[in-house]
């Protein structure tokens, strides 16, 4: 993300001795005592950071529900052209999106109420600037054709 601009160019600088980012790793870790430490001493801030993991944790456990859901129907062709394609394509994504759906539903109504209309929020708000990505913006996503994927791919 810094080589493309988005993060300062600080963080994607690589340490020629070891190969790694490490001004960002030093940056990051810092970073993360020291808002561990206002966590633990701050409990408005605890409660708040509690939202956060609530709300991304469902909201992980739907988007990796989704893309199971998603592989199966991408690959439809090919699902039922031999066992293996059965189980690795078909059996496992939707095993697996279906119980992370689950969870997400039980976790859903567990939420406390900021938490929940915090989710709320998220999802209207995505849906908006999906909506305006696909038809004020442009975005080339939208525009790009799906592959067809047969039995020969796999």
């Amino acid at each position: 993300m810094a080589r493309d601009r988005l993060l300062p160019q600080v963080l994607g600088e690589i340490s020629p001795k070891y190969r790694t980012p490490a001004k960002a790793t030093i940056i990051f870790g810092i970073s993360m005592i020291v808002v561990t430490w206002l966590y633990v001493f701050l409990s408005s801030v605890a409660g708040a950071f509690d939202t956060v993991v609530s709300v991304v944790g469902i909201m992980f456990a739907l988007f990796y529900a989704v893309t199971g859901f998603t592989v199966t129907w991408a690959f439809r062709a090919t699902v039922t052209s031999s066992p293996r394609n059965l189980i690795s394509l078909g059996l496992i994504p939707v095993l697996g999106g279906g119980v992370l759906l689950a969870i997400a539903l039980v976790s859903i109504r567990q939420l406390e109420p900021p938490a929940f209309w915090s989710l709320i929020a998220i999802a209207i708000v995505s849906c908006v600037m999906m909506t305006v990505a696909r038809f004020g913006g442009g975005a080339a996503f939208f525009r790009t054709r799906a592959a067809e994927v047969g039995p020969q791919a796999i």
